[in-house]
Protein backbone atom coordinates (compact mmCIF):
# COMPACT_ATOMS: atom_id res chain seq x y z
CA UNK A 1 0.00 0.00 0.00
CA UNK A 2 2.92 2.55 0.74
CA UNK A 3 4.22 2.23 -2.72
CA UNK A 4 0.65 3.01 -4.08
CA UNK A 5 1.13 6.05 -1.94
CA UNK A 6 4.51 7.01 -2.78
CA UNK A 7 3.70 6.64 -6.88
CA UNK A 8 0.33 8.38 -6.71
CA UNK A 9 1.89 11.06 -4.47
CA UNK A 10 5.23 11.36 -6.85
CA UNK A 11 3.15 11.40 -10.00
CA UNK A 12 0.62 14.70 -8.83
CA UNK A 13 2.99 16.70 -6.69
CA UNK A 14 3.24 18.59 -3.27
CA UNK A 15 0.98 21.65 -4.57
CA UNK A 16 -2.05 19.37 -5.99
CA UNK A 17 -1.71 17.12 -3.30
CA UNK A 18 -2.26 19.67 -0.74
CA UNK A 19 -4.68 21.09 -2.59
CA UNK A 20 -6.61 17.66 -2.95
CA UNK A 21 -5.82 17.31 1.23
CA UNK A 22 -7.83 20.74 1.75
CA UNK A 23 -10.94 19.44 -0.46
CA UNK A 24 -10.50 16.02 1.45
CA UNK A 25 -11.07 17.69 4.59
CA UNK A 26 -14.03 19.62 3.52
CA UNK A 27 -15.61 16.56 2.70
CA UNK A 28 -14.92 15.48 5.97
CA UNK A 29 -16.45 17.88 8.20
CA UNK A 30 -19.62 18.01 5.89
CA UNK A 31 -19.87 14.18 6.39
CA UNK A 32 -19.33 14.64 10.14
CA UNK A 33 -22.23 17.64 10.61
CA UNK A 34 -24.94 15.85 8.45
CA UNK A 35 -23.81 12.84 10.44
CA UNK A 36 -24.41 14.44 14.00
CA UNK A 37 -27.58 16.53 12.29
CA UNK A 38 -29.20 13.51 11.75
CA UNK A 39 -27.73 12.38 15.34
CA UNK A 40 -29.69 14.73 16.58
CA UNK A 41 -32.53 14.14 14.71
CA UNK A 42 -32.82 10.53 15.65
CA UNK A 43 -33.06 9.42 12.48
CA UNK A 44 -33.69 5.75 12.08
CA UNK A 45 -31.78 5.86 8.88
CA UNK A 46 -28.55 7.83 10.16
CA UNK A 47 -25.32 5.34 8.90
CA UNK A 48 -21.38 6.04 9.44
CA UNK A 49 -20.53 5.13 5.79
CA UNK A 50 -20.74 8.30 4.17
CA UNK A 51 -18.49 9.58 7.52
CA UNK A 52 -15.89 6.10 7.23
CA UNK A 53 -15.22 7.03 3.65
CA UNK A 54 -14.52 10.27 3.78
CA UNK A 55 -11.87 9.61 7.00
CA UNK A 56 -10.43 6.79 4.90
CA UNK A 57 -9.66 9.39 2.03
CA UNK A 58 -8.59 11.96 4.38
CA UNK A 59 -6.32 9.38 5.78
CA UNK A 60 -4.71 8.43 2.48
CA UNK A 61 -4.31 11.96 1.58
CA UNK A 62 -2.03 12.55 5.20
CA UNK A 63 -0.26 9.62 4.08
CA UNK A 64 0.93 11.64 0.60
CA UNK A 65 2.12 14.51 2.38
CA UNK A 66 3.84 12.59 5.29
CA UNK A 67 5.67 11.73 2.50
CA UNK A 68 5.44 14.56 0.07
CA UNK A 69 6.92 16.75 3.10
CA UNK A 70 9.40 13.76 4.66
CA UNK A 71 7.53 14.45 8.17
CA UNK A 72 6.39 10.75 9.40
CA UNK A 73 8.86 10.46 12.01
CA UNK A 74 7.79 13.79 13.54
CA UNK A 75 4.38 12.71 13.01
CA UNK A 76 4.72 9.70 14.50
CA UNK A 77 6.19 11.12 17.91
Amino acid sequence: MQDKIQTIANHYGLQHQLNKSVEELIELVKAIQDYSFKLGMYDDEISTEHVAEEIADVIIMLDQLQYLLECKETVDL
